[in-house]
């Protein structure tokens, strides 16, 4: 399927493998690997051969990866699926001989795959995916690309990458990781300070998405009045959904204000929201709709979208898709959120853990609603010139010739 044909075109095509692995909640990490996989096998003008790699949870690759992207099943013991960025020492010593045995098998496996595919570049998409592949590269030189979505920052510092992680990232990015791809300036920030030798090996590429694909037919424009806010994400405490239920209580309480609030998504954290919605007796101006395969449409009808986190997120692809919808955006400033968003620009920003201030976001939105609109204008303006599928895939497209140390030019022979 992925061998080259005998007519010159090996010199050309890249083919490259796309490995990931989804331990339990679906995050936008994920989204991006699948959308670049469906991107590069559709435009086969791109000059990338795309094969996914990836164990099929709550049947990611079946219901988001196109048929035009073959996959195949990756299989991890449940004795392992524990093994975390969060993991402790004594953790990875009880299962040392599990996880011994498992990639002695599995790198056999990756290299067959490799060898029947002519793989010229593994695209290691996450923590676990370059822990598992670093070892096939090296086996059968083929150059490893490292996709880090996270902040190399410890829970105590707004991140979700513990100590002990982090030495065996920086470790595998040192020795393995021929180029480290990062998803904002704030990320790679994050990992020059942990080691400044890597600084070379960074490479800057914003998230990108299909702009038309997403954007929906019909798109609300807020008109005043009680305004419709949607939140969505995994339902975790990082996200800051409560903060989001708390501002709507401000909001009512202490301005009068009456909104009605969507969160969308699933996760641990739900049985906490809705004790936070019944303690604050909202119950009639918050809704958890759960995980929506169309969320966009839940978006398009919305006058704001809220984005409340409360870590430092790196590039939330939820603020990519609202400007694609020409939305209103609220959003923490925090992460690499400010690379997408100039406060008063393309949306307004909030000190992160500030529901007072959302609350008040929210009153001078509906106080000014043109105004508000005319922001949302230019976010979508924005994303179109910096936030596209096709200007992320050509530049990574590009990243991939830089890492086989061959020029674009070669391509288009």
């Amino acid at each position: 399927m992925f061998r080259c044909d005998q007519r010159g075109r090996a010199s050309k095509i890249l083919r490259v493998i796309f490995v990931d692995y989804i331990r339990s909640e679906i995050g936008g990490g994920y989204f991006v690997l699948a959308r670049l996989a469906n991107y590069f096998s559709a435009h086969r003008s791109s000059k990338v051969m795309p094969y996914v790699l990836i164990n099929n949870a709550q049947e990611f690759a079946s219901r988001f990866i196109d048929r035009t992207a073959p996959w195949h099943a990756l299989n991890i013991p449940k004795s392992l699926s524990s093994i975390s960025r969060s993991a402790s020492l004594p953790k990875l010593i009880r299962s040392c001989l599990s996880l011994v045995i498992f990639l002695m098998t599995f790198t056999i496996k990756v290299m067959r795959i490799c060898r029947d595919n002519r793989i010229q570049i593994i695209h290691a998409n996450g923590i676990t995916s370059l822990v598992l592949m670093a070892l096939p590269a090296k086996i059968l030189r083929v150059k490893l690309v490292y996709h880090l979505h996270d902040a190399l920052l410890s829970s105590k510092d707004g991140g979700t990458i513990e100590p002990l992680a982090q030495r065996i990232l920086l470790f595998l990015m040192r020795h393995s990781a021929d180029a480290i791809v990062v998803v904002s300036d704030f990320v790679g920030k994050t990992i020059t300070c942990k080691d400044k030798s890597l600084s070379d090996k960074i490479r800057l590429l914003h998230n990108g998405l299909d702009i038309q694909r997403i954007r929906q037919g019909h798109i609300k424009r807020y008109q005043g009045g009680e305004p419709l806010i949607v939140s969505y994400g995994t339902l975790s405490a990082r996200k800051g959904f409560h903060i989001g239920i708390e501002a709507i209580s401000i909001l009512k309480r202490d301005f009068g204000v009456n909104v009605h609030y969507q969160i969308i998504g699933d996760g641990y954290f739900r049985d906490s929201l809705l004790r936070l919605i019944r303690e604050k007796q909202i119950s009639d101006r918050v809704e958890l709709l759960g995980f929506q395969d169309d969320v966009h449409k839940y978006v398009a009808e919305a006058d704001i979208v809220l984005i409340p986190s409360v870590w430092e997120d790196p590039l939330p692809l939820v603020v990519i898709e609202s400007m694609a919808n020409s939305k209103i955006i609220i959003a923490s400033e925090t992460g690499g959120i400010p690379e997408m968003i100039t406060d008063g620009k393309e949306g307004f920003l909030v000190p992160k853990n500030d529901a007072k201030q959302i609350a008040e976001r929210i009153i001078d939105i509906v106080k000014h609603p043109e105004e508000a609109n005319s922001i949302a204008d230019h976010a979508y303006k924005r994303v179109q010139q910096d936030f596209t599928i096709e200007r992320m895939a050509s530049e990574l497209e590009s990243i991939y010739r830089s890492v086989l140390n061959r020029p674009i030019e070669d391509a288009m022979q």
